[in-house]
């Protein structure tokens, strides 16, 4: 099976960071308090650029930390064989933070708290990033820990914000509500309402009848744990899809752009 990638946000998952970082602006984080002998808690604070102080916008901000926060961290990737050259691997972390797509979100007044929140929190991870050397593993796990859950906060309560983000700078399948607006297509049937006129949890789309006639929510069909009595929710059949070559994997991985069949058969019939 093809090995699978999961990106978070702008998070790369590298291996360490890095006490030298390369040219470019800077946002600097002042204030640091520190509750661990290598990690500093880094409260919010306003962005400054390395020609001075200045005002910016929330996206700009974000930018300008994915770009600092790139630059401590490459030169350890390429030390470790992750990447061939720094500004390459920095290439990709700034492409994979969508910062000029989620400065056209923040236009939307309904998306700019998200977008700060967001940017609050890339500034928060280079500041925990800063003062650490390639050797410092374990502090770096720290830090990407607590910028995981700093963009998980960013997230509660903002649904339709991330659904704008996921959808516009992602590539990501959206749910189309019926009063209008998006919501990434997987809140559908989650059990929780997301659309403000709950059409994303309408009963008959959101049901599924276990053979018994139990029911139980759709979203908790083929989760790998059986809901129904007779655990039909989780039957091979409706769960899995045979690859050619014999090899079974989640029918939800048919079609998602990952060769996960050995044969490529679950890619073959896609649109």
């Amino acid at each position: 099976m093809t090995p699978r990638r999961l990106l978070a946000g702008a998070l790369l998952l590298c291996a360490c960071p890095n006490e030298q970082m390369s040219g470019g602006a800077t946002v600097s984080a002042t204030d640091a308090t520190t509750t661990d002998a290598n990690i500093p808690d880094v409260p919010t604070t306003t962005a400054t650029t390395t020609s001075g102080s200045a005002t910016v916008t929330a996206c700009e901000k974000k930018a300008l930390a994915t770009e600092a926060t790139a630059g401590l961290r490459c030169p350890c990737e390429v030390d470790l064989g992750a990447y061939t050259d720094v500004d390459g691997c920095i290439a990709d972390f700034i492409a994979t933070a969508n910062d000029p797509c989620l400065c056209d979100i923040e236009e939307d007044p309904a998306h700019a708290p998200f977008v700060a929140c967001l940017a609050d929190a890339a500034v928060q991870y280079q500041g925990c990033l800063e003062p650490l050397k390639c050797a410092d593993q374990d502090a770096f796990y720290t830090c990407n820990g607590r910028y995981a859950d700093a963009m998980a906060a960013c997230e509660d309560g903002a649904k339709a914000s991330v659904g704008a983000m996921a959808v516009a700078c992602n590539g990501q399948p959206a749910f189309a509500c019926d009063g209008g607006g998006q919501i990434l297509a997987q809140y559908e049937c989650d059990g929780e309402p997301d659309c403000k006129d709950m059409s994303d949890e309408v009963k008959a789309n959101c049901t599924f009848v276990c053979d018994d006639g139990q029911e139980i929510l759709v979203f908790n069909k083929c989760d790998g744990a059986p809901d129904c009595d007779d655990m039909s929710d989780e039957a091979t059949a409706l769960c899995y899809f045979s690859c050619d070559d014999g090899l079974e994997i989640p029918k939800s991985w048919i079609c998602d752009g990952n060769e996960d069949c050995a044969d490529k058969t679950d890619e073959a019939m896609c649109p």
